[in-house]
């Protein structure tokens, strides 16, 4: 799924398949980000050059954190807290939504 969003084989993401497929789904694709990339460049008239540094690509087990474990490394406070429904209201069923709607499309009608 990686390769089709045209990331190179040495990407890394997230240890769970599911975490890793939303971070794919989530970003801008690489071909898209260094055509943008390049115009912007253009446009400011400025030469890319290649860098001879190689980046460390870090601790292999920062890709298998969880929220908590991620803040708790780096030192934040969780940035996103776990959902509530402070107005009390229950979730629906699909059954539910669809009497609703039917009751409302006879309303109309």
């Amino acid at each position: 799924m990686a390769r089709l969003h045209g990331y190179p084989d040495w990407f890394r993401f997230h240890a769970t398949k599911w975490h890793g497929a939303r971070q794919v789904g989530n970003s801008v694709p690489p071909p898209l980000a260094r055509a943008v990339a390049a115009s912007v460049l253009k446009a400011l008239e400025i030469m890319p050059y290649k860098p001879d540094a190689k980046i460390d690509l870090g601790d292999p087990k920062l890709l298998t954190m969880d929220m908590g474990k991620a803040a708790a490394f780096w030192n934040i406070a969780v940035p996103i807290g776990k959902r509530d429904r402070k107005n009390g209201s229950q979730k629906r069923t699909q059954l539910e939504i669809e009497a609703i709607l039917a009751h409302e499309k006879r309303k109309i009608s």
